[in-house]
């Protein structure tokens, strides 16, 4: 059986690297573009959603928001991540993505209560559904 690999060094002695992981300009960059894109089709499936009367597009709008939430958020930890640890913050502001996480956690839990209240009227009192422009957006979501 492989052996589990150990990081071994006295931290008493003392060391000259960092546990924190390095994020370049790129990262920042992509996960910026993967916000705007997301976040963009999120506002045309909300639209399509409507204007087509389609729970599921307005669901899956509800769960981009979270995806660019969570995109934003990430972003953000980021740019404080580069902040320099102090006295207050030892570890940084690196801690800022775990509250992200939990953050966008509770949009979904909020979003899901959403549309199982929204699915539960729909079933008291169906709704007719534009199947026209649901199918439009859906195909552009897949593209």
């Amino acid at each position: 059986m492989p052996q589990a690999r150990t990081h071994d060094h006295d931290h008493a002695q003392g060391h000259d690297h960092s546990h924190t992981p390095e994020v370049g300009s790129g990262n920042e960059r992509k996960v910026l573009v993967a916000f705007f894109i997301t976040f963009a089709f999120m506002i045309v499936e909300v639209a399509g959603g409507l204007i087509s009367g389609s729970l599921a597009l307005l669901a899956d709008a509800g769960h981009m928001l979270t995806d660019a939430a969570a995109l934003a958020l990430a972003w953000a930890a980021f740019r404080f991540g580069r902040r320099p640890a102090d006295p207050r913050r030892t570890f940084g502001y690196l801690r800022f993505e775990v509250v992200a996480g939990f953050v966008n956690a509770l949009t979904l839990f909020a979003i899901v209560v959403w549309i199982v209240y929204e699915a539960w009227r729909r079933l008291q009192q169906p709704h007719e559904v534009l199947a026209g422009p649901m199918l439009a957006v859906a195909v552009a979501g897949l593209l």
